[in-house]
């Protein structure tokens, strides 16, 4: 969901909604104030990973971090996965491991001097409550996947 400006010229926040597959009436889980994208469902359904200020946000300063957050597909229970800072390292492009245990996403930190002022870009891996972080320092990604 994409909320606009009242001149509809700029983008004031981004929430994830939930439609049945039958059909019906998207039900918002998350407020566009957290302007959460990518999302993908955990393999047994239970919950969504988001991040937070996508590349504008970044690359502008914008209004907020970019963060992970997981979220039950019914909008309750929102938690942090990460916490970084804004204008710091930014955590993007989130999915699921297959099993179901970590969450892999693309790290990016904040160097003017690397990839043309956007920064170093890595494979990160966190676990779904953020205390084990590891990063992949010698590849550099963007929307990384896992396969089983």
């Amino acid at each position: 969901l994409e909320q606009l400006s009242a001149d509809r010229e700029r983008t004031t926040g981004t929430g994830l909604a939930v439609v049945p597959a039958a059909g019906g009436a998207a039900r918002r889980i998350t407020p566009v104030s957290m302007f959460a994208t990518y999302p993908d469902w955990s393999p047994d359904g239970e919950r969504i990973v988001f991040s937070t200020y996508g590349i504008d946000s970044f690359e502008t300063g914008g209004p907020g971090a970019s963060n992970l957050y997981t979220v039950k597909p019914d909008g309750t229970n929102i938690r942090a996965v990460t916490r970084y800072a804004k204008g710091g390292v930014r955590a993007g492009h989130p999915s699921w491991t297959p099993d179901g245990e970590r969450i892999i996403f693309t790290r990016i930190t904040n160097t003017p001097t690397v990839n043309g002022g956007y920064g170093e870009r890595r494979i990160a891996f966190v676990d779904p409550g953020g205390a084990k972080l590891s990063v992949i320092e010698d590849l550099w990604s963007t929307h990384p996947r896992e396969q089983p």
